[in-house]
C-alpha cells in the first residue's frame, strides 16, 4: 500500500476524532436518541463543510430493490412479490433513480442447495425489467445471512470447506455472468461480514486469490461479457483488501460499503475519499463503486461485535431521522461528485417512502425484525399510494451533485 496512505491510517489510529456539541437536535428526537442524533450531526456538518460544493459529474443514482433480495427465498418467486417488484422500480425511478442494485446470495444458484432455476428465471426476468426501463444492474454476489434470511442455510454453511465454497461460488458467478448478465457485478464486498455469516476464519490472501482467479476464468469462459466485475470491502475492514483489489488486472473496479461514519479513532468518511485516491494511484483505470451506503445509527463507541446486528438496523425505522438521511443523501451526492464515483447506491430505499413514528404504542416492545417488518409494510402502503418521504426526494441529489434536498 501507499506509504502516504500506510501513514494517515496510522495518525488516525491514535488520534480520537471531536466532535462539536454545538449541535440543534430537533424537539421530536426522544431524549434516548439525542447524544447519538447530535454526534451523528456534527460529523455529517462537519464533512459536508469539508466537501464544498463539487462540479457535477455523471453519477449513477442506484438503490437497492429490497424486495429483490434473495434473502426472501421462496417468496421471490410469488407472483404477487413480483408484480411489488415492478411497481417498487417504476416508483424508484420516478424519484430519480436511474440504477438498482440487488443481492443475489450463495448457495440459492447452487444445484447441492436446492433447486436453482427458478430463482434464475427471476432475476433473468428482473433484469429485463431494469434494462427495458433505460436502467443499470449491479447484482452484489453475497451469502445469506442466517440471522436474515429465511432460507435454512446453517446447516449447509457448516459442512462447507474453502475449496468447495469458492467452486460453488464461482459456478453461480457463471450463472449470473451468462444468464443475468447485470451491468455491474461485485464478486465480494464486506469479505469479514461473510466470514461471520459462514462462522469460518477466511484470511485477506484468500479472498484476494479467489477475486483474481475468476477474473481470469471468466475471461476465458466469456470473452465476450458484458458485464463489469468489481470487489471491495467495507469502510471499516482492513484497509489492505481495497489495495490488494485494485492491483489484479482484468478487474473493473472496486466497490465500498459504507455505513458508519467514525468509530472515535478513524473517520470512515475521509478513510472513503483515502482509498479513493490509492485506487486510482494503483491503476487510474478502475473505476469506484459504492454499492451499499446507509448513516448507521450507532454511536463511535458501539461499534464492534457483529456488523450485521439487528438492534442497530432497526433504529432506522423512526420518522425523526429524516433530517439527518437527507443530510447523508447530500454528503453521498457530494462525495459521488467529487471523487468521480462511477455508481453510488444508497441501501435502505423502504425510508424513500415511508418511516414509523416513534412512540406509537402498537411498536412498543417490538422485537428489531419486527420492527423492520412493520418498517416493510408502512413502505408498501405507501407505494401503493404514490407518496414519498423527503428523504426519497433528496435521493435526486446524488446524480446532480448535492443540492436536492435542502
Amino acid at each position: 500500500m501507499h506509504i502516504r496512505l500506510y501513514t494517515l491510517i496510522a495518525l488516525m489510529a491514535f488520534m480520537p476524532i471531536t466532535v462539536s456539541a454545538e449541535v440543534a437536535v430537533p424537539a421530536d428526537v426522544p431524549t434516548e436518541y439525542r447524544a447519538l442524533y447530535a454526534e451523528l450531526a456534527s460529523r455529517l456538518s462537519a464533512f459536508e463543510r469539508r466537501l464544498g460544493n463539487p462540479t457535477p459529474r455523471k453519477v449513477i443514482a442506484a438503490t437497492n430493490l429490497l424486495t429483490a433480495n434473495s434473502h426472501a427465498g421462496p417468496a421471490l418467486l410469488r407472483e404477487d412479490w413480483q408484480r411489488s417488484n415492478l411497481l417498487y422500480l417504476d416508483r424508484l425511478q420516478a424519484l430519480g433513480a436511474n440504477g438498482v442494485s440487488v443481492t443475489i446470495g450463495y448457495p440459492l444458484l447452487t444445484p447441492a442447495f436446492g433447486d436453482p432455476a427458478p430463482y434464475l428465471a427471476f432475476f433473468e426476468t428482473l433484469a429485463r425489467e431494469v434494462r427495458e426501463r433505460g436502467m443499470k444492474l449491479l447484482v452484489e454476489h453475497n451469502v445469506l445471512l442466517p440471522g436474515y434470511t429465511l432460507v435454512p442455510v446453517g446447516p449447509y454453511y457448516a459442512q462447507l470447506d474453502w475449496r468447495r465454497f469458492t467452486k460453488e461460488r464461482y459456478a453461480e458467478v457463471l450463472r449470473i455472468v451468462e444468464r443475468v448478465r447485470p451491468d455491474y457485478l461485485s464478486l465480494v464486498v464486506e469479505p469479514e461480514t461473510h466470514a461471520v455469516a459462514l462462522a469460518k476464519r477466511v484470511g485477506l490472501n484468500d479472498w484476494v486469490r479467489y477475486v483474481k482467479g475468476v477474473v481470469e476464468d471468466i475471461a476465458k469462459e466469456v470473452p465476450k461479457r458484458s458485464t463489469l466485475l468489481g470487489a471491495g470491502s467495507g469502510t471499516w475492514d482492513d484497509p489492505l483488501y481495497i489495495s490488494r483489489f485494485a492491483k489484479i488486472k482484468g478487474l473493473d473496479y472496486v466497490d465500498m460499503h459504507f455505513y458508519p461514519l467514525s468509530n472515535g479513532y478513524v473517520d470512515y468518511l475521509e478513510r472513503a475519499l483515502a482509498w479513493t485516491d490509492e485506487v486510482r494511484r494503483i491503476d487510474s483505470a478502475k473505476k469506484i463503486v459504492i454499492s451499499e451506503a446507509w448513516l448507521f445509527k450507532a454511536a463511535a463507541r458501539e461499534l464492534g461485535g457483529d456488523p450485521t446486528d439487528a438492534r442497530k438496523f432497526a433504529r432506522d425505522v423512526y420518522s425523526f431521522w429524516e433530517p439527518l438521511d437527507v443530510q447523508y443523501m447530500r454528503v453521498l451526492a457530494k462525495m459521488a461528485h467529487a471523487k468521480g464515483f462511477e455508481l453510488v447506491a444508497p441501501f435502505w430505499s423502504r425510508y424513500f417512502f415511508a418511516y414509523l413514528p416513534h412512540g406509537t404504542p402498537e411498536l412498543q416492545g417490538l422485537a428489531p425484525h419486527a420492527l423492520m417488518r412493520r418498517a416493510n409494510q408502512a413502505a408498501f402502503a405507501a407505494l401503493l399510494a404514490n407518496r414519498a418521504t423527503v428523504t426519497g426526494r433528496a435521493f435526486g441529489a446524488i446524480r446532480h451533485g448535492g443540492t436536492a434536498g435542502r
